[in-house]
Protein backbone atom coordinates (compact mmCIF):
# COMPACT_ATOMS: atom_id res chain seq x y z
CA UNK A 1 0.00 0.00 0.00
CA UNK A 2 1.17 3.49 -0.65
CA UNK A 3 -0.19 6.91 0.19
CA UNK A 4 -1.20 9.00 -2.82
CA UNK A 5 -0.95 12.69 -1.81
CA UNK A 6 -2.99 13.77 -4.88
CA UNK A 7 -6.09 11.82 -3.85
CA UNK A 8 -5.37 11.67 -0.12
CA UNK A 9 -6.03 7.92 -0.07
CA UNK A 10 -4.09 4.73 0.49
CA UNK A 11 -3.75 2.64 -2.67
CA UNK A 12 -2.59 -0.95 -2.97
CA UNK A 13 0.05 -1.35 -5.63
CA UNK A 14 0.28 -4.87 -6.94
CA UNK A 15 4.07 -5.26 -6.84
CA UNK A 16 3.90 -8.66 -5.16
CA UNK A 17 1.55 -10.90 -7.14
CA UNK A 18 0.97 -14.43 -5.95
CA UNK A 19 3.45 -16.73 -7.65
CA UNK A 20 2.41 -20.35 -7.19
CA UNK A 21 5.87 -21.69 -8.06
CA UNK A 22 7.72 -20.56 -4.95
CA UNK A 23 5.45 -22.38 -2.47
CA UNK A 24 6.12 -25.76 -4.01
CA UNK A 25 9.82 -25.09 -4.40
CA UNK A 26 12.48 -27.17 -2.68
CA UNK A 27 14.91 -24.28 -3.08
CA UNK A 28 15.53 -22.25 0.09
CA UNK A 29 16.68 -19.24 -1.93
CA UNK A 30 13.27 -18.81 -3.59
CA UNK A 31 11.56 -18.69 -0.22
CA UNK A 32 14.22 -16.33 1.13
CA UNK A 33 13.86 -13.97 -1.85
CA UNK A 34 10.11 -13.80 -1.44
CA UNK A 35 10.49 -13.09 2.27
CA UNK A 36 13.03 -10.30 1.64
CA UNK A 37 10.78 -8.77 -1.01
CA UNK A 38 7.84 -8.63 1.42
CA UNK A 39 10.03 -7.06 4.14
CA UNK A 40 11.38 -4.44 1.74
CA UNK A 41 7.84 -3.54 0.73
CA UNK A 42 6.75 -3.08 4.37
CA UNK A 43 9.87 -1.08 5.26
CA UNK A 44 9.55 1.19 2.22
CA UNK A 45 5.91 1.87 2.98
CA UNK A 46 6.70 2.83 6.60
CA UNK A 47 9.64 4.92 5.36
CA UNK A 48 7.47 6.90 2.92
CA UNK A 49 4.47 7.15 5.26
CA UNK A 50 3.70 10.78 6.20
CA UNK A 51 2.80 9.84 9.79
CA UNK A 52 5.60 7.43 10.74
CA UNK A 53 8.44 8.77 8.52
CA UNK A 54 10.56 5.64 8.90
CA UNK A 55 10.19 5.26 12.67
CA UNK A 56 9.56 1.48 12.50
CA UNK A 57 11.19 -1.28 10.49
CA UNK A 58 11.35 -5.07 10.36
CA UNK A 59 14.35 -7.34 9.80
CA UNK A 60 14.82 -11.06 9.54
CA UNK A 61 16.94 -12.97 12.00
CA UNK A 62 17.71 -16.67 11.98
CA UNK A 63 15.95 -18.87 9.44
CA UNK A 64 15.29 -22.59 9.22
CA UNK A 65 14.26 -24.39 6.02
CA UNK A 66 12.44 -27.72 6.29
CA UNK A 67 11.44 -29.98 3.41
CA UNK A 68 8.08 -31.72 3.41
CA UNK A 69 8.13 -35.49 3.98
CA UNK A 70 6.68 -36.25 0.55
CA UNK A 71 9.31 -34.03 -1.15
CA UNK A 72 6.71 -31.73 -2.73
CA UNK A 73 8.31 -28.56 -1.42
CA UNK A 74 9.52 -26.88 1.72
CA UNK A 75 8.74 -24.31 4.37
CA UNK A 76 10.93 -21.50 5.65
CA UNK A 77 10.64 -20.45 9.29
CA UNK A 78 11.98 -17.03 10.17
CA UNK A 79 12.73 -14.94 13.23
CA UNK A 80 11.21 -11.49 12.67
CA UNK A 81 12.73 -8.53 14.51
CA UNK A 82 10.56 -5.42 14.78
CA UNK A 83 12.30 -2.15 15.74
CA UNK A 84 11.15 1.25 16.97
CA UNK A 85 13.81 3.90 16.32
CA UNK A 86 12.35 6.41 18.77
CA UNK A 87 12.17 4.24 21.89
CA UNK A 88 14.70 1.56 20.92
CA UNK A 89 12.09 -1.14 21.56
CA UNK A 90 12.64 -4.50 19.83
CA UNK A 91 10.21 -7.40 19.58
CA UNK A 92 11.00 -10.90 18.27
CA UNK A 93 8.41 -13.04 16.55
CA UNK A 94 8.71 -16.44 14.89
CA UNK A 95 6.64 -17.16 11.78
CA UNK A 96 6.41 -19.44 8.80
CA UNK A 97 7.17 -17.52 5.63
CA UNK A 98 4.64 -19.64 3.73
CA UNK A 99 1.98 -18.34 6.11
CA UNK A 100 2.62 -14.60 5.88
CA UNK A 101 3.85 -14.31 2.29
CA UNK A 102 0.96 -16.24 0.77
CA UNK A 103 -1.15 -13.16 -0.05
CA UNK A 104 1.61 -10.68 -0.88
CA UNK A 105 2.79 -10.22 2.69
CA UNK A 106 -0.60 -9.23 4.11
CA UNK A 107 0.07 -11.05 7.39
CA UNK A 108 3.38 -9.19 7.74
CA UNK A 109 1.51 -5.87 7.38
CA UNK A 110 -0.90 -6.98 10.10
CA UNK A 111 1.97 -8.01 12.39
CA UNK A 112 3.71 -4.64 11.86
CA UNK A 113 0.45 -2.86 12.71
CA UNK A 114 0.12 -4.99 15.85
CA UNK A 115 3.70 -4.07 16.82
CA UNK A 116 3.01 -0.35 16.38
CA UNK A 117 -0.32 -0.30 18.21
CA UNK A 118 -0.09 -2.99 20.88
CA UNK A 119 3.60 -3.56 21.56
CA UNK A 120 4.78 0.06 21.35
CA UNK A 121 1.48 1.62 22.47
CA UNK A 122 2.09 4.57 20.17
CA UNK A 123 -1.38 6.08 20.50
CA UNK A 124 -1.08 6.36 24.28
CA UNK A 125 2.09 8.49 24.01
CA UNK A 126 1.91 12.06 25.19
CA UNK A 127 2.15 13.99 22.89
CA UNK A 128 0.64 11.78 20.18
CA UNK A 129 2.51 10.64 17.06
CA UNK A 130 0.98 13.39 14.97
CA UNK A 131 2.92 15.98 17.01
CA UNK A 132 6.24 14.19 16.44
CA UNK A 133 8.06 16.11 13.69
CA UNK A 134 11.29 14.07 13.67
CA UNK A 135 12.26 12.50 10.34
CA UNK A 136 13.57 9.06 11.35
CA UNK A 137 14.81 8.33 7.82
CA UNK A 138 17.91 10.41 8.54
CA UNK A 139 18.92 8.44 11.63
Amino acid sequence: MSYNPNTGKWEYDYRMPYKPGWLSSRNKRKHQRHMNKAMRLVNNMIKNDPLWRGRFYVRSGATCFCLYEDGSGGELFCELLFFDKKTGRTVKDYESVNHWCYFGGHHLFERMNEFIIEDCKVWSENPGPRMDNVDYNRR
